[in-house]
């Protein structure tokens, strides 16, 4: 599959893919995670259902991201 055909949330998923982002990285400007699965469940449980969600039905096309090393920040310096 051709880089990013095919890709992208749809627009039900970007506002709730948007706020998981925002809450879980508290906005930090180079995206590192500062929230836990707990801090998600304790502030809105429903967007841990949400969250998921998002995972079980992009599954493929995060597993082809992470074997292609599209996306630097999934990977850290210990990886």
């Amino acid at each position: 599959m051709e880089k990013g055909v095919g890709r992208g949330f749809n627009g039900f998923r970007v506002l709730r893919g948007n706020f998981l982002g925002e809450f879980l990285t508290d906005r930090d400007p180079q995206c590192k995670l500062k929230r836990s699965v707990q801090e998600l469940q304790d502030h809105c449980p429903r967007r841990l259902i949400d969250c998921r969600n998002i995972a079980i039905e992009h599954a493929k096309q995060l597993f082809a991201i992470c074997q292609n090393k599209e996306d630097p920040l999934l990977f850290s310096k210990g990886s």
